[in-house]
Formats: structure tokens, sequence, C-alpha cells
């Protein structure tokens, strides 16, 4: 099993965008979705993020499960096919999640 952590902060283009500009960005989102989860794609949800220790300085999350790595090429080429880039300051974090005793056997060996 992958997830994705989607970081992102509103660039100076989405500021400015009119209501139109938006809602045709958020409709192409929308449109994806089905084929997203079709491919293995299960959005987990989104929110606005909240000051924590260490927390990255983005303003907004979204953490997306993915069944396969070929799911997870599907996931990214559909958030840049959107423009989603375009609008956003984004960072990504990408893991197959492990058991806890894996992913400490893991560091160990690091």
């Amino acid at each position: 099993m992958y997830t994705v952590v989607e970081h992102w902060t509103p660039t100076q283009l989405f500021i400015e965008a009119s209501a139109q500009e938006r809602e045709s960005l958020f409709g192409k989102v929308g449109a994806a979705m089905p084929q997203l989860q079709a491919a293995g794609v299960t959005c987990l949800g989104w929110g606005r993020a909240q000051a924590a220790p260490n927390s990255t300085e983005h303003d907004w999350i979204a953490v997306w499960q993915m069944t396969s790595t070929a799911a997870v090429a599907e996931f990214f080429e559909a958030v840049a096919a959107a423009g989603w880039y375009d609008y956003f300051d984004q960072v990504n974090t990408l893991s197959e999640l492990v058991p806890v005793p894996d992913a400490l056997g893991q560091l160990m060996s690091v």
C-alpha cells in the first residue's frame, strides 16, 4: 500500500484567479476522481494545516492511498494534467507503508 501526502500553499496566480478560473481548476480535479478511484487511488481527506511541532510551512494537506506503483504514477499524472502545480506551491511525500517493526529495521540499517 502506498501513501501520498500533498502539502500546498496557494500561489499568487491562484490568489488572483477569478471564480471562473478556480471553478475550472476544481472541475478538472473532480472529473479525474472516478478514473483515479478505478485505478486504485483513495482520497483519505483534505484539510487546512494546523500548527504542529516541526511542521511544514504549507497551508493545506491531502492524504491519498494507492494500491500500486501504477496507481501512484496515474495520480501524479492527473494532478499535473489538471494544472494544479500552476496554482499551488506544493511538495509531496510518497511512501510504501510497512509495519513499525519493519520500518525500525530499515532505520537500523541506515
